[in-house]
């Protein structure tokens, strides 16, 4: 007894990751007649014979975070001539930021990283005296 077949392709998978990296929803993609369902997209990150589109479908999260910056700044155009009422722009500036920042918070994240590289090598005595 055989299974449905699937819908997993090279071809499925570029569409959808494109798409995601564009800022689609996948809930979005997925009620596509063409795509699978998201229920078989989720399975598929879970899969261990599928870890090149876990790769991919991560990278395209990511990039969804400059569209949604990208989408800001239009915004911010759509405001400036009109096209769009304050409070409305508001809340979609607040939703726009709050997912770049998710998506991609390396380059939209308000936290800082900070490195810190210590070469001095001092022993807890010195410490403890340094402190005092």
């Amino acid at each position: 007894m055989t299974g449905r077949p699937t819908k997993y392709s090279d071809d499925v998978i570029e569409a959808i990751c494109t798409r995601l990296a564009s800022g689609e929803s996948l809930i979005k993609i997925c009620t596509d007649p063409k795509m699978p369902a998201r229920s078989t997209v989720l399975g598929w990150l879970v899969k261990t014979e599928k870890r090149s589109f876990l790769d991919k479908y991560l990278a395209a999260r990511s990039i969804a975070g400059h569209a949604c910056a990208d989408r800001l700044l239009g915004l911010v155009d759509d405001l400036e001539s009109g096209e769009v009422e304050p409070q409305i722009a508001r809340e979609m500036s607040s939703n726009l930021r709050w997912s770049a920042e998710r998506m991609a918070p390396r380059y939209y994240s308000p936290k800082q990283a900070i490195a810190i590289n210590d070469n001095n090598q001092i022993s807890h005595e010195e410490w403890l005296n340094f402190l005092e």
